[in-house]
């Protein structure tokens, strides 16, 4: 009986299977085969492969990036303009170019034509008066009919002849409109140009008349004279830096200064005359203003200073 116990329970002991504990802790003692450690390893780094790969954010350039943007990136590039388009373009500018530059040549071709008429009426008016002596300071007092022999008797006086020497006055007139506090110019055409520069050409222009002071000038067209007025700084100086100086045709002012004479035509030729005659450059900002704007180019006249 105990025989059998005692061999019973040999047996149930040998068939008795290991407990869990038992396992995992004979896992740290058994040595895996060569075959299941590779299986293992390999298992491992795939696993570790596809976390890493899972976890890292994909390139732009990867299909499953690019997959829902080919429908945007397909309708940008039909977008853009093709050859033809910028051909087209460019054919474009190139007509509107064209006319733009027609069209201000046109109007530089008009312009052109305006202003070389509007000189050749200026040229025309000056040489009309080429004969006129313009008077100024003969008092009102004396009557239209007196002014004719009045004028004679100024004429030879210049001219140092006698009083009853015959000069031929054509017409002669009092000038329209009258400035406050001054006598109206009187406007003389002389038949004789000669002697109309004669009397010019005398250095004693200012003359007294029954003590009145007279002054004798060409007779020109506004823009001329009213150019002289804007240039009286300048005058002003030359005759304190003892310089002669006459006015040219139509419009110039010439300076002589050791055999030399200088001209100012323009506003632009300013810098040089002043630097040629040894003068500070004097401001003729005015003088610019009346010559280049579009008053003087319709032949506006602006009101004259006094002189």
């Amino acid at each position: 009986m105990k025989k059998a116990q005692k061999g019973a329970t040999q047996g149930s002991s040998q068939r008795t299977p290991m407990t869990r504990k038992e396992n995992e802790i004979n896992k740290f003692f058994n040595k895996p085969s060569p075959t299941q450690a590779t299986d293992s390893d390999s298992n491992m780094a795939d696993d570790d492969q596809e976390g890493v790969y899972s976890s890292r954010p994909q390139p732009p350039s990867s299909p499953t990036v690019l997959a829902p943007l080919a429908p945007d990136l397909s309708a940008l590039i039909a977008a853009l303009p093709q050859k033809a388009d910028l051909t087209r373009l460019l054919d474009d500018i190139k007509e509107a170019q064209k006319r733009e530059t027609a069209e201000i040549k046109r109007e530089l071709a008009a312009m052109t034509t305006r202003i070389d008429g509007l000189e050749e009426m200026q040229d025309a008016e000056n040489r009309s008066r080429g004969n006129n002596v313009r008077i100024r300071g003969i008092p009102e007092e004396i009557p239209q009919a007196d002014l004719k022999p009045t004028l004679m008797a100024l004429f030879n006086n210049l001219l140092e002849q006698d009083q009853d020497t015959a000069i031929t006055i054509e017409r002669l007139h009092r000038v329209a409109g009258n400035r406050t506090g001054r006598v109206r110019d009187v406007l003389c055409c002389l038949h004789n140009f000669t002697m109309k520069e004669q009397i010019l050409r005398r250095e004693a222009k200012i003359v007294q008349l029954k003590g009145d002071t007279i002054e004798i000038y060409q007779d020109l067209a506004h823009s001329p004279v009213y150019q002289r007025c804007l240039l009286r700084e300048v005058t002003s100086l030359l005759k304190a830096s003892n310089i002669n100086y006459k006015w040219g045709f139509p419009f110039a002012l010439l300076a002589t200064q050791n055999g030399k004479t200088y001209s100012l035509k323009d506003p632009t030729d300013a810098p040089l005359f002043f630097n040629n005659l040894g003068l500070p450059c004097v401001d003729l900002q005015e003088w610019g203003r009346f010559v280049y704007t579009e008053d003087n180019a319709t032949m506006g006249r602006p009101k004259a200073p006094d002189t």
